[in-house]
Order: C-alpha cells, then sequence, then structure tokens
C-alpha cells in the first residue's frame, strides 16, 4: 500500500475535481491511502465523510486571490504568459509556494505525488519523492522543451529568459536548483497526458504517450448524431445577458441546454426564449439520439467525447486553451468554432443551420471518431495505479 498526495493547483472548471474523485476512487479501491490537496475544497461538495481520504488546502497562487493586486494584463500567447500573469513572476511566490507544500509533504510523508496542473507542487517534490502528473495536453506540457511555444501566433506577453531568472531566484531562496528552461517547471517521474492527438496543442513537440481524454461517459457504442437539435454545454459563468442564448434561440432547431447552477433569473430567461434547461448532464448516449450538433465553450472533456461520438460541434471559445480546442475542431473539418467576442454578429445562427445541414461534415465526423477510437489509448489513471505500485 502506498500513501499518495494528489494535488491541484490551477484551473477551475469541475473536470479537474470530477479526475481527482475518480483516481482517489480508483487508489483507495486498490488499497492505497489517499490524501488530496485541493486549490477549491468546497468544489469536492459534501462526499467527503463518505469517502476514505483526507482534504487539505493546496497553496493558492497569488493572482488566484482576489484580494490581492491584480499586474497590468498583457498578452496571453504561451503557458508562461498564463503563468507568469499568476504570480510565476511575483517576488516570494513560487517560493512561498514551494515552502507551503514543502509544509504538507512533511505532514502527509507522501510515498508519491500525483499533480493536476500543479507546477509548484511538482517543483517540490522534484528530487525528495516520485512526482507524477497528469491533465489535458494544455495543463501538461511537455518538460523537456527548450521554451514555450506560442499558442495563438502572437508574441508572449512576457520576455521568457526574463521569466526564468525570476523562477530560477525563487528556487535557489528556497534551496533548489536552477532550472535549464522555463518548461522544466513541470518536469516529474512521468507525465500522463490525457487528450487526443488533435486537441494536442503540443503535438508537434511531445515525445512521450498519450492517454485517452477525460470523456463524458458513456459514450455510444455506434458514432454518428441521430437528432435534429442542438444541445448545448456552458459554465455558469456566462450572464444572463449574453448574447450566446438568443443566438442558439435564433438557429430556430431546438435546444436542450445544460449549465451547472443555472441561476433563477437566467433559466426564466431560457424558457422565454424557448431554451430548455437540464439541471443534470446528459450522457453522449443520449445527446446522440436527440442532437444533430452540439454547441460548448470547447471544455476538453466535452470536446473529446463529441469527436469520439461523431458529432459535429460548435465551439464558442474565450481563452487560449478553448481557442485551441475550437481551432483543432474546425481543422478536422468535424465542425464550426468563433470567438465569444463574435457572437452577436448576424451570420453566426445561419452558420450553425448550415453546419447541421451539410452532410459532408456529418462523414467527416464519423470518419474522424473511428479513427480517434481505432487509436486505443491505454486509461491514464490505470497507468498512474500501475507506475505507483511499480516504484
Amino acid at each position: 500500500m502506498a500513501r499518495i498526495l494528489i494535488g491541484w493547483e490551477l484551473g477551475a472548471h469541475k473536470g479537474h475535481i470530477a479526475n481527482i474523485v475518480r483516481l482517489a476512487d480508483m487508489a483507495v479501491a486498490r488499497g492505497h491511502e489517499v490524501h488530496l490537496a485541493l486549490q477549491q475544497v468546497d468544489a469536492i461538495g459534501p462526499v467527503v465523510g463518505a469517502r476514505r481520504w483526507t482534504v487539505w488546502q493546496a497553496p493558492v497562487w497569488p493572482r488566484l486571490l482576489v484580494t490581492k493586486p491584480q499586474q497590468p494584463v498583457s498578452r496571453v500567447a504561451t503557458m508562461g504568459d498564463i503563468l507568469g500573469r499568476l504570480g510565476l513572476r511575483d517576488q516570494g511566490g513560487l517560493g512561498s509556494l514551494i515552502l507551503s507544500w514543502d509544509a504538507l509533504l512533511g505532514a502527509i510523508r507522501p510515498d508519491v505525488v500525483i499533480g493536476d496542473f500543479a507546477p509548484a507542487l511538482l517543483a517540490a517534490g522534484w528530487g525528495r519523492v516520485p512526482t507524477l502528473a497528469f491533465g489535458t495536453g494544455f495543463s501538461l506540457p511537455p518538460a523537456d522543451m527548450a521554451s514555450f511555444p506560442s499558442l495563438n501566433g502572437e508574441a508572449p506577453g512576457y520576455d521568457e529568459a526574463e521569466t526564468l531568472d525570476i523562477v530560477d531566484a525563487e528556487l535557489r531562496s528556497v534551496g533548489r536548483d536552477a532550472l535549464p528552461t522555463l518548461p522544466a517547471l513541470f518536469r516529474c517521474t512521468a507525465a500522463f497526458p490525457s487528450t487526443l492527438p488533435l486537441l494536442d496543442q503540443y503535438a508537434a513537440l511531445r515525445s512521450g504517450p498519450l492517454f485517452i481524454p477525460n470523456v463524458v461517459p458513456p459514450l455510444p457504442d455506434q458514432a454518428g448524431a441521430k437528432g435534429k437539435r442542438l444541445f448545448g454545454y456552458f459554465p455558469d459563468s456566462l450572464p444572463v445577458d449574453s448574447p450566446v442564448w438568443s443566438m442558439l434561440a435564433r438557429t430556430g432547431l431546438g435546444v436542450d441546454l445544460h449549465i451547472p447552477q443555472a441561476s433563477g433569473a437566467l433559466r426564466q430567461h431560457l424558457a422565454a426564449l424557448g431554451i430548455v434547461w437540464h439541471a443534470r448532464p446528459w450522457p453522449f448516449t443520449r445527446i446522440a439520439e436527440s442532437a444533430a450538433a452540439v454547441v460548448s465553450h470547447g471544455g476538453q472533456g466535452f470536446v473529446a467525447s463529441a469527436i469520439l461520438s461523431g458529432i459535429p460541434q460548435v465551439v464558442i471559445h474565450y481563452d487560449l486553451e478553448k481557442a485551441g480546442a475550437a481551432s483543432a475542431v474546425e481543422e478536422a473539418g468535424v465542425g464550426l468554432s468563433f470567438p465569444l467576442a463574435a457572437i452577436s454578429g448576424a451570420g453566426v445562427a445561419p452558420a450553425i443551420r448550415g453546419l447541421v445541414a451539410d452532410k459532408d461534415v456529418r462523414s467527416r465526423a464519423l470518419a474522424v471518431a473511428q479513427d480517434m477510437r481505432d487509436l486505443n489509448l491505454p486509461d491514464a489513471f490505470d497507468a498512474m495505479l500501475e507506475k505507483v505500485e511499480a516504484l
């Protein structure tokens, strides 16, 4: 039996906690002792007492704190830019995170550490305890790259050499060695990126294996969209007055929509538009029977599930990760992408109607689904636990 610490630092969507819960359950079932250190301890809900875990508050990156003065907005083109905006360039930022993780490591004394989008935890554990890492292709970039590439073709917002100098000074201040490159912040004993090759923004630079993405189960046995409506999934962060809702109504296709914890005002607004809101997510078996296409904000799990289900999709993106998923969908010929800022345009709803009517897109979605299924990518969580047991 191993004592496992699973840590989560960055990323805000429910996919993180769903994956952590699944991994923790699997580890406990195999006889391991599990500790969870979470960015948001409340995200796990009331299930803690019913499960055999210990939950700790993870160290919080400086710019995730609303009381912390925010840095001026810079361009965001690389993972280095994202981490810089989150506090990697702050004096005392990374060093404080590592010292906090050191305290948790000392209290828990894990045999192995597993990080979910947790570069500071990986840095704290490096050389001290075996470190594994999992996540999407976006949140788990290859650690052996010379530098972080631009993910949108734009110039980086921060000078990476300057960021590396700041990081190295922080590492030395807490007794760690300097990094050879900034991507080495993600170095670990073994990495388990869970994504489809066509969704991996680092595909040309990644040398290690990929694992099956964390899809929304169950998927249909036979790929293909069999319905006539739209099914949509969006986070509850989109406001009542977002132009997305009226645009969906203007498609005239009939819309089923899942928004977790949608407010009463939003539910009333959707009903007035003729959109059917659903409190619980639908499995893709049900989506495939009802929908001709799906529309979402571009979350990796949902996009990958639609691809594997052979369902054409529309991605309405608003950040660097979602824009990458949107571009991949469009380049693969299985859907459309729009930036959130463009949704109020008159041509979006007709374009979605055209997508639904396009037989070539439906055929392409089926072909891509089969290609991706034929890869038979292994399960990252099984592989991680096998690695734990081999250490």
